[in-house]
């Protein structure tokens, strides 16, 4: 069943784009494999982190973050197209070697060509989240924070 008003192929890359995100955690080898089918092979990926060119460079940063991780959790909670783009908001806890859970509330914005990801880019706050983990810190963080607001 596709969502209403979603063109068939829109609804479906869409759907296993989510799966794909949803698999990090649950299943990277499977999460690793779909990346070729549904991203372009000059496709670009950027976050506020880094900024990859090409999808075996996206894959490996990908396999880098999975390897260097306890766990993985990504739960979906929209998704939407628009022509040729892609948003999905989601959350991503991150279980690091050493220290607390980091959970980071985000949005990524995926453009389409030829019904493949051609640009993937990842929007989340990485201080605020990464402080968020971090008791006591992250009270004095919120007052500072407020007083520019």
């Amino acid at each position: 069943m596709q969502p209403l008003g979603y063109p068939a192929e829109m609804a479906d890359i869409l759907h296993r784009t989510c799966d794909l995100l949803l698999d990090l955690g649950r299943n990277p080898d499977t999460a690793l494999a779909t990346i070729p089918e549904l991203y372009t092979e000059d496709m670009t990926f950027r976050d506020p982190i880094q900024e990859v060119h090409g999808r075996d460079a996206f894959v490996e940063v990908t396999r880098r973050l999975i390897d260097r991780t306890r766990s993985i959790e990504v739960r979906v909670h929209h998704s939407a197209h628009s022509g040729d783009a892609m948003f999905i908001a989601w959350t991503m806890s991150i279980a690091f070697p050493i220290g607390p859970q980091v959970d980071f509330e985000g949005v990524s914005h995926f453009g389409l060509k030829d019904d493949r990801i051609a640009t993937h880019r990842d929007h989340f706050d990485l201080l605020g989240s990464m402080i968020d983990a971090v008791p006591g810190v992250r009270s004095v963080y919120r007052l500072i924070v407020s007083r520019f607001g």
